[in-house]
């Protein structure tokens, strides 16, 4: 079933000397095409190859694939410049997003991209870049095919939507200004990934060597064999937990306002509270009841990811009222265990890993219960467990301020778009 293309809803109050104009009528839309991959002569060679999971911010600067001039000759394969607009027009993602992003290089794309060439005398790349994604949403709303296997957009439609159009000399200082924030994004993303990469660092040392230890064993979790220190405990987690059990395996009736019921897509370790941002449900009161007389979620336990995501785990820190569905496991810890410890454990990168590789599936992997409760964990001292853990932390609380700098810079484009 086709999204109807809501073209008469785009009307409204614009600056004099503004004009509203059609995709098609400032840009040539062109496609692209995949060579067969059995060719190894088509393959890793110098010229970037776009896909949907190329995409990773607005500017697209290297690709997972590459082809050769032999494989772009005999293949007609369109090769489109830097400044031309790259946008998903087939994927899974096409539910809750438009990926677009502008090419810095000459690249070709696979048949899931079509690729906007502005024409110069009329529009700027990077003013459409800008616009585009500020009418990502409504041109998903209005030109996405729905009802079908995958989600697309629908050609016909893209090419007749119609946007804002200013004089060039106001899209270059519309471009500019827009451009100042984007470059604040990209160096505060770039700050998150440097400090992640040192956490990550950082925690395997802690994890294996804990502080100011000289003496080491040889623990086993899972298939990876690590040292750690001699004063250490192993244990399985079912032993230092008093319950794990998984949430409520039925859907419950959503409503407007009440009770939050967290699936994975809410669990995020990088932060203090559960992340509603992109993923918000309430059940009733009454609801809640039921399901907390069986499963009911307390501060200090653990929630884990266990149904497509596998790992993530997050503390409950404060006492509040709220259910989980059967994706997500609740961990409840002795009091042997320090809570972030533990989180911060789970959360290691090795550990996700092994909990991976435990969780059959193929369309949707499945982190068993027994497997999580047999898994293997370290037990130090607990005055040592808080000393880690307080460390990890401390990280974690930076990289939170990060990810909230660049939520307020996104808050700050998109009013300065409006």
């Amino acid at each position: 079933m086709n999204a109807g293309l809501k073209l008469e809803r785009q009307e409204g109050d614009m600056p004099t000397g503004w004009d509203r104009v059609a995709i098609d009528e400032v840009c040539t839309i062109g496609g692209g095409k995949t060579p067969r991959k059995g060719n190894e002569a088509y393959w890793d060679g110098s010229i970037p190859w776009v896909s949907p999971k190329d995409f990773d911010g607005v500017a697209l600067d290297k690709t997972e694939d590459n082809l050769t001039q032999q494989g772009v000759a005999e293949n007609s394969i369109n090769l489109y410049e830097a400044g031309d607009i790259a946008i998903v027009v087939r994927s899974g993602v096409l539910r809750h997003s438009l990926p677009v992003a502008q090419l810095q290089s000459e690249m070709a794309v696979n048949q899931d991209l079509k690729v906007l060439q502005p024409d110069a005398t009329k529009i700027t790349s990077d003013y459409l870049l800008n616009i585009l994604l500020y009418e990502a949403d409504r041109i998903r709303a209005s030109c996405v095919k729905t009802g079908t296997t995958v989600e697309s957009v629908e050609t016909a439609f893209l090419k007749a939507y119609k946007l804002p159009l200013p004089p060039i000399p106001e899209q270059h200082r519309i471009a500019d200004i827009l451009s100042t924030v984007d470059k604040q994004i990209q160096q505060t993303d770039e700050i998150i990934g440097a400090m992640k990469e040192l956490k990550r660092g950082i925690t395997s040392e802690l994890l294996k060597k804990g502080i100011s230890r000289t003496e080491y064993q040889t623990a086993h979790f899972g298939p990876m064999e690590i040292e750690i220190p001699v004063k250490w405990d192993v244990e399985t987690l079912k032993h230092v937990t008093e319950d794990i059990t998984d949430g409520v395996h039925s859907t419950p009736d959503y409503v407007e306002d009440g009770i939050p019921f967290l699936s994975t897509k809410n669990v995020n370790p990088f932060r203090r509270e559960f992340d509603t941002s992109s993923y918000e449900k309430y059940i009733s009161k009454e609801d809640h009841e039921e399901m907390t007389s069986k499963i009911k979620p307390e501060k200090g336990d653990l929630i884990i990811a266990r149904r497509a995501t596998i790992g993530p785990t997050q503390l409950v820190r404060v006492d509040s009222e709220f259910s989980i569905f059967v994706g997500l496991g609740l961990i409840k810890p002795t009091k042997q265990i320090d809570g972030e410890f533990m989180e911060q454990f789970l959360n290691w990168d090795k550990i996700q890993s092994v909990l991976n590789l435990k969780s059959p599936g193929s369309t949707m992997k499945t982190l068993n219960l027994n497997t999580l409760r047999n898994q293997i964990v370290p037990i130090p001292p607990l005055s040592e467990q808080q000393k880690i853990a307080g460390v990890l932390r401390n990280m974690d609380n930076k990289i939170q301020k990060e990810q909230e700098s660049i939520q307020r810079l996104q808050e700050l484009k998109r009013g300065l778009m409006q």
